[in-house]
């Protein structure tokens, strides 16, 4: 594991092949500068403002990837996390990650897909899959592989009894599908959610159907995704634009 600098300011142990990216260099332009540092201060303003409080804030991280980005945020604001991630190539790298830094485990993993239906998950251990590799290949993974879990976020807080406080996603492309799953959630609790949105995957790789097709259309436009979100009683904001994506945040009106 390597000691490794992240936008000049924040520290994480990681696996050569993490350590060895040239965008974690501020010089470089950074890693999602604005959406990390946007991100750690909500959480930890959520905290000053609750204490003295009976919970810790807990984060959802949809599409955790490598383990990077919500070891960064456990490490940094002490709060619980939940982790969301359906690539069976990144759970050891996602594993080695979080013990080399000290962290005590996630809360909940699920090792699946979020999404705007329900299938019956196999029964999988995230912890006892697989070696570090740095070929992660996540464009080889699709949401129609029988195999992979899918579950609604609705259907997942419920049987679990867990809701989040604050949303990071980053599903390239899928953003309004795991919309469409936590609309309850969304409605009732209202959690503040940042998003990194990609509206040419999402028009190219994702299909209405249903109740949203007769209300959006077949093809899936960022635009409609923000209206639904504005119709559940949210503002948004762009926070930056970085090469493929555009990262948001949606809080409550």
């Amino acid at each position: 594991m390597v000691n490794t600098r992240i936008n000049g300011e924040y520290f994480l142990l990681l696996p050569d092949h993490r350590a060895a990216r040239p965008e974690w260099k501020i010089e470089n332009g950074g890693w999602e500068v604005a959406r990390i540092d946007a991100m750690i201060d909500k959480i930890n303003s959520i905290k000053m403002q609750m204490y003295p409080r009976t919970k810790n804030i807990v984060v959802f991280d949809i599409g955790t990837e490598e383990g990077d980005l919500s070891a960064l945020i456990a490490k940094y604001t002490r709060c619980d996390m939940v982790l969301f991630e359906p690539n069976d190539r990144v759970w050891a790298c996602i594993r080695a990650i979080w013990e080399a830094n000290g962290l005590p485990g996630p809360l909940e993993f699920f090792p699946g897909f979020l999404s705007n239906e329900s299938k019956k998950p196999k029964d999988i251990d995230w912890r006892t899959v697989g070696t570090i590799i740095p070929d992660h290949g996540f464009k080889q993974l699709y949401e129609q592989d029988p195999d992979i879990p899918q579950l609604k976020l609705d259907d997942w807080c419920m049987a679990k009894g867990i809701y989040p406080d604050i949303i990071t996603m980053d599903v390239e492309g899928a953003e309004f599908e795991v919309i469409k799953g936590a609309e309850a959630v969304l409605r009732k609790l209202r959690p503040i959610i940042f998003m990194s949105v990609h509206p040419e995957f999402m028009y190219e790789s994702y299909r209405n159907t249903g109740e949203w097709k007769d209300r959006y259309g077949e093809r899936q436009h960022v635009v409609h995704m923000l209206r639904f979100i504005d119709e559940l009683g949210y503002t948004h904001r762009c926070i930056e634009y970085d090469y493929h994506e555009l990262h948001m945040v949606f809080e409550p009106k």
